[in-house]
């Protein structure tokens, strides 16, 4: 699976956002295509954290293929007080953004 979109533990992922996040939630990932595809969640790619505020939550996936996962927990390396960790597997973390 290319970039392991649909391997068990992505599924988990999108299994957790149909469930506990809301259609119109916005959600930062760095494949928002296939996270609308899968969850029908609008989402976006950056690496400006100052685009945080633009979000309702961020998505990171902990495979290390995204330049933009590692400029955004550069400058939030840990829970913050903008971040809320929710969700994490052996692939991916979810935070609800503050």
């Amino acid at each position: 699976n290319e970039y392991e979109a649909y391997s068990k533990e992505a599924k988990e992922v999108y299994n957790f956002l149909n469930t506990n996040t809301l259609e119109e939630d916005k959600i930062i990932f760095f494949k928002p295509r296939v996270l609308y595809l899968e969850t029908g969640r609008l989402g976006f790619q950056t690496n400006d954290i100052k685009r945080l505020n633009d979000a309702d939550y961020l998505l990171l996936s902990k495979d290390g293929y995204s330049t933009f996962n590692y400029e955004i927990e550069i400058q939030y390396p840990n829970e913050t007080e903008n971040l809320d960790k929710i969700f994490e597997n052996e692939k991916f973390k979810f935070y609800k953004i503050k």
